[in-house]
């Protein structure tokens, strides 16, 4: 009988070792795969470091662009006021010049009848001198 014990706890022993084995293969494999995942999931934080590196840079490009939009439109406008301050001056330019030649014309108009004046002055100064002369 202790003969047959000792073969039931041999083969109880080899079952709890073979047992053990199986669970220590078995640990191995979780602490693999355990591995793995902490493995994938540095590389999937390495890549969302990257992705979120990649939408600030794409943030501050977007920024840069809206400024540069900004600073473009603030000198169209600039430029449009410009323009239109230039043709309002071209305007008053045209209008000064207009004015100028009506009273180049009305000087023009004057100097005619100030030489007709003069012409007839001449004339009646002569002919009360050729009075006067043939008077005497």
């Amino acid at each position: 009988e202790v003969v047959a014990q000792e073969k039931e706890l041999a083969k109880r022993d080899k079952a709890t070792s073979k047992d053990a084995a199986t669970a220590a293969k078995q640990l191995a494999e979780v602490a693999r795969r355990s591995s793995e995942l902490d493995a994938r999931e540095a590389e999937v934080k390495e890549q969302q470091a990257a992705l979120a590196q990649r939408m600030a840079d794409a943030e501050a490009q977007l920024k840069s662009a809206a400024a540069i939009q900004a600073g473009h439109a603030k000198k169209t406008k600039e430029l449009e006021d410009a323009q239109a301050a230039i043709a309002k001056e071209h305007d008053r330019l045209e209008e000064l010049q207009e004015n100028m030649e009506k009273r180049q014309a009305e000087l023009a108009a004057q100097e005619r009848e100030v030489t007709a004046s003069e012409k007839k002055a001449s004339k009646e100064m002569a002919s009360a001198a050729k009075q006067v002369h043939e008077n005497v």
